[in-house]
């Protein structure tokens, strides 16, 4: 251990506090690009050492949503592992490979994979255009927000949500008996 490494952590304790905390947003994605692996690794690690409470908490905050009282630690573990992966791992559903993918394509694929708490990203200037309850729905994608009955949403969800009053997904409601074309079209 060196000098300053001795000053820094009177304990080992502290050492390991330091080591696993990794609870600000910003640096996220750094540490994340550091060392995906490792970064992983702290994050279970840190989950693994919190109480259930606190689990079902983080739960909550990442899903948006109350956590299901039958949910075991384990399996909350691994639901919360496996969002934030999808965060910081894909924080835009939009495939990587798109260069030579046709606009279409691009917001087919982005809709087939949307998951919870991930921002779906359409092709700028798509128009989603939905029959429902008799009534036709048109959503406009542009500048990373979803303009629907002159309101702009961050999501599709909050505009599925908006149209149906119900809780459902946006992915999955627009991905059916969906019409999309593009501005100008």
């Amino acid at each position: 251990m060196k000098l300053n490494e001795q000053t820094k952590y009177r304990t080992p304790l502290q050492k390991w506090v330091d080591v696993l905390s990794v609870f600000d947003e910003e640096d996220i994605h750094k540490e994340y690009e550091k060392d995906e692996t490792l970064f992983l690794i702290k994050q279970y690690a840190r989950l693994r050492l919190s109480s259930t409470g606190q689990l079902r908490s983080e739960y909550k905050h990442c899903f948006k949503k109350k956590c299901p009282v039958d949910l075991l630690k384990d399996e909350l573990i691994i639901s919360i592992l496996t969002m934030i992966q999808s965060k910081i791992s894909n924080s835009e559903n939009i495939p990587n490979n798109t260069e030579d993918m046709p606009p279409m394509e691009i917001n087919l694929q982005a809709l087939e994979m949307g998951s919870q708490g991930v921002a779906t990203k359409l092709v700028e200037g798509t128009i989603l255009e939905r029959i429902y309850r008799g009534k036709t729905h048109k959503v406009k994608y542009f500048r990373e927000k979803y303009e629907y009955g002159g309101n702009s949403y961050s999501s599709l969800t909050e505009v599925a949500q908006r149209i149906t009053g119900t809780q459902c997904s946006g992915p999955s409601f627009f991905s059916r008996k969906v019409k999309m074309y593009f501005s100008g079209e």
